[in-house]
């Protein structure tokens, strides 16, 4: 598409249109010069001077306009030069400074559908305190893990339901995978990992905390350290989960208007040689290790939740907990059978007891107990 003979003059006399855009914007000279308009491939851009004070997100004094070469079938971008990513200080900020907008009509106008955006933006950039609060709260969980770039960074699946209050839960680290997986009661876990095709041992599986918040922080109230996110934790707890050379990973979670949501925040700590300098071999004392791990920063990632409420419907599905107390029998699990079985565990049925089995779906004889994993519920 020749941007030069059809898009970019119909955009430029809507520019032109508007008294507050005249003689404040001009195409780049070439998009592709410019690292941030380089990243997302954009053919064309535009650059937009504000007038002092037109928005009051801090140090936004232009926009760019960025359209690629799938325009118009792909959206306008509007970038804030002057913003990044990693600073958190305002909603909805992508990275390299891309704002995050409302799509546009594929159908419009091109005129129309940048002119929207540009207003879109300028709407996001004036946002309020109250509104910028509860759109840094209702995407919690996708700010959460922003700015943090050790890598390579565990990831985390949690069966355990996202509710209050503050309690113990477990945990098992799977380090071949380099993953997390939280349930509220060990024989859940246990029933889980079986199903997974894993056989646990006794002590793979740990004692662990989770922390639930009221609401959920913006960013400037994030923890940074772990001295933030043991003052959550009751001293008694403590001493049972601090140990010396281990890293502490906690579960935090909080209610949101998108729903409730955990995360994840994994405390870090001296090395076992570094606590034992000074005393003798075996005797690092708790207080050490506490304080260790307390002056350190935190890591905070992402928890993708596998519990059957979101599974079946992400927590909007009336019929599940009725579902999920439900048991069935199956008398014959051949190739009718194997593939109703499988059907109702993927509808949410909370247990089954068959009689006779095929290899095909790997059900055995007795009783079987149907869990989660990943999207589905099957059994092992």
């Amino acid at each position: 598409m020749d941007f030069e003979r059809s898009y970019v003059p119909t955009i430029e006399q809507a520019f032109e249109t508007q008294a507050s855009l005249r003689g404040r914007w001009h195409r780049l000279a070439s998009a592709d010069s410019n690292p941030s308009a380089k990243a997302r491939k954009a053919v064309v851009a535009w650059k937009f001077e504000l007038p002092p004070n037109a928005v009051k997100c801090p140090n936004v004094d232009e926009l760019w306009v960025l359209l690629d070469d799938h325009f118009p079938y792909s959206q306008p971008r509007v970038l804030a030069p002057s913003l990044r990513e990693d600073s958190c200080n305002w909603p909805h900020i992508e990275d390299a400074g891309l704002l995050c907008l409302p799509s546009t009509g594929l159908r419009d106008c091109p005129g129309l559908r940048v002119l929207r955006q540009l207003e879109d933006a300028l709407q996001l950039l004036n946002l309020e305190e109250a509104d910028r609060r509860r759109n840094f709260q209702s995407e919690f969980a996708t700010y959460w893990a922003r700015g943090d770039a050790r890598k390579p960074l565990p990831s985390h699946w949690s069966l355990a339901t996202p509710v209050g209050p503050s309690r113990e839960v477990f945990r098992y680290h799977s380090v071949e995978a380099n993953r997390y997986i939280w349930a509220d009661t060990k024989p859940e876990l246990e029933h889980w990992l079986r199903n997974a095709g894993r056989n646990p041992s006794k002590k793979s599986i740990e004692g662990a905390w989770a922390v639930w918040l009221p609401e959920a922080p913006t960013p400037a109230q994030f923890p940074k350290l772990g001295s933030h996110v043991l003052a959550l934790i009751p001293s008694e707890a403590q001493v049972r989960l601090i140990h010396p050379g281990e890293k502490l990973p906690i579960l935090m979670g909080a209610p949101t208007a998108n729903g409730p949501v955990w995360v994840a925040a994994i405390l870090d700590i001296a090395s076992e040689r570094d606590l034992q300098n000074g005393f003798r071999s075996g005797r690092i004392p708790f207080d050490r290790a506490k304080a260790s791990m307390a002056a350190r920063l935190v890591q905070r990632l992402k928890v993708e939740r596998i519990d059957g409420s979101y599974v079946h419907g992400r927590d909007r599905n009336e019929q599940y907990q009725a579902l999920s107390r439900k048991r069935v029998a199956i008398l014959g699990c051949g190739s009718l059978g194997s593939s109703i079985a499988r059907i109702l565990a993927q509808g949410g049925v909370g247990s089954s007891v068959s009689a006779g089995w095929h290899p095909w779906c790997g059900l055995r004889p007795g009783p079987r107990v149907w869990t989660p994993i990943r999207g589905i519920q099957s059994m092992g």
